[in-house]
């Protein structure tokens, strides 16, 4: 009986009590501390996820891409560089003075791999306005942009995404601008020869549709994995 009334009244002590409150906390460390550890276990699973797309072969096409880019761009830009110049060239084409279209043309390579070009597109050699505008506007943004996303890629740089989205969308805008005001002509200015046509004409340009569209989805899925970073971070 004395055992039993001293085994109530330890239930009761402030000791006792003190004992149940210092396990009830170790339950919750250890519980806190198991949801950490799942976190951090989430928060490395996306992270790998994040940096293993952008660690691949892909970046490196997109950099061999950019650089291209940048390079056409200001080849397209001739139309407006060198106006003066294949004003000349094609007074003397109306004329049939072969000789003078030659050394004008002998003087710059440049000019003269633009010229085969116009063999498939002759809006660039007829200063056709819309090909002018949409080439000078191209090689003023696209051209920087592309050199500069080429540093971001090769720096890590946190913008990176943000500037690459914005010269996707871009490019699709200007190159669906391209199609559709030679389709609105009746693709008369284009070469109808399957080659020039659907090889240069349909091939080359379309590659300003493919590559964009697949690094549009790039920054896409990095930023919504960036976001769910975000939301582990904020619940950890």
């Amino acid at each position: 009986m004395v055992v039993l009334l001293y085994c109530r009244c330890s239930l009761h002590s402030p000791a006792f009590a003190l004992v149940l409150q210092a396990e009830a906390t170790a339950r919750q460390r250890k519980e806190l501390k198991r949801k950490d550890s799942d976190a951090k276990k989430r928060w490395d699973e996306e992270a790998s996820r994040v940096t293993v797309w952008d660690n691949r072969n892909a970046d490196r096409l997109i950099l061999v891409w950019l650089v291209l880019c940048a390079a056409a761009h200001l080849h397209g830009s001739l139309p407006i560089l060198a106006a003066q110049t294949l004003g000349k060239i094609a007074a003397a084409e109306s004329a049939g003075d072969a000789a003078t279209v030659k050394g004008l043309l002998a003087a710059s390579p440049v000019l003269q791999a633009y010229r085969q070009w116009c063999a498939t597109d002759q809006r660039y050699c007829a200063h056709n306005e819309c090909v002018m505008v949409f080439q000078g506007i191209t090689a003023l943004y696209a051209t920087p942009m592309a050199l500069w996303l080429v540093w971001a890629i090769r720096t890590r740089h946190p913008a990176r995404h943000v500037v690459q989205t914005c010269l996707c969308f871009g490019q699709l805008y200007g190159t669906l601008i391209y199609f559709g005001t030679a389709a609105v002509n009746g693709w008369r200015a284009i070469n109808p020869d399957p080659f020039h046509f659907w090889v240069l004409f349909v091939g080359l340009n379309g590659l300003w549709i493919i590559f964009p569209l697949l690094m549009l989805k790039q920054s896409c899925d990095h930023c919504k994995k960036a976001l769910d970073l975000w939301e582990i971070m904020k619940a950890a």
